[in-house]
């Protein structure tokens, strides 16, 4: 049974997420400060870690960064507020394979968050070296053509979206609507899982598209990806179609 410790000073939100991951099939320890964490971690036997990154002996990005330095080899899913969602975003770039905000979290997500840094901290240990971008053709991620004048992004394989996914993929899309795309069609039919960290940038990529006067929508998504946006309240700001049919016909309405 994988093991997760949850360092997290509120003993009525360590115990909420403590009973979600016992229910979801988890074998749970709780500490209360980063020192007594780091105490259990050494003693090893931790699969995963879940860190709030405000607790009584340490703040900011230098918990994540103490915890990393004495776990780099375990995967850890940072917790925030929503108003810490840019320090998140860089505990992502420093090795994070996830962030949960804490007023939005739900078992469902919890669990898969938890699963899905497993998974991807597994995919990650098996790499002889980071891949870069130009060592991983972004085709292995997503597939690009052109229909009635339509840029469809399409994922090519069934796959969580991770935080360096999206980093791959963001930049390839800003660069589209930097050469003058104007309609962009992103089909989700592959993805069984969205990171928070993918979402920050796929919102970057809409509000790229929005200053260029241009033209964003979203298909094909599966309820597990359409939850996560509802819960996020993201849903809102997309315009969502059932499939890529739907979408191109809207395009051409437009």
């Amino acid at each position: 049974m994988p093991k997760v410790l949850i360092i997290e000073d509120s003993p009525t939100q360590a115990k909420r997420f403590a009973l979600m991951l016992a229910e979801g099939g988890f074998e749970v320890e709780c500490e209360g400060t980063l020192r007594d964490g780091i105490q259990r971690i050494a003693r090893g036997g931790i699969d995963t870690l879940l860190l709030d990154l405000t607790l009584p002996d340490s703040e900011g990005l230098q918990t994540f960064l103490t915890a990393r330095a004495q776990a780099p080899d375990t995967p850890l899913v940072v917790l925030t507020n929503v108003d810490d969602e840019l320090l998140a975003a860089t505990a992502l770039r420093q090795g994070a394979q996830d962030y949960l905000v804490k007023g939005e979290v739900n078992q469902n997500w919890l669990i898969r968050s938890i699963q899905h840094a497993m998974a991807r901290r597994g995919v990650k240990r098996a790499e002889e070296k980071p891949k870069t971008e130009a060592e991983v053709p972004l085709r292995q991620i997503i597939d690009f053509r052109n229909a009635d004048q339509v840029t469809v992004a399409r994922f090519t394989e069934k796959r969580l979206l991770d935080a360096g996914d999206i980093a791959l993929l963001g930049e390839k899309l800003l660069r589209l609507v930097d050469s003058g795309c104007k309609k962009l069609l992103i089909s989700f039919a592959e993805v069984d899982y969205v990171s928070n960290g993918a979402l920050s940038a796929l919102l970057a990529v809409r509000r790229k598209m929005l200053q260029a006067g241009g033209t964003l929508r979203l298909c094909d998504l599966s309820d597990n990806v359409m939850e996560h946006l509802s819960v996020r309240q993201f849903h809102k700001l997309f315009d969502i179609q059932p499939d890529e049919a739907s979408a191109l016909q809207r395009f051409q309405a437009d």
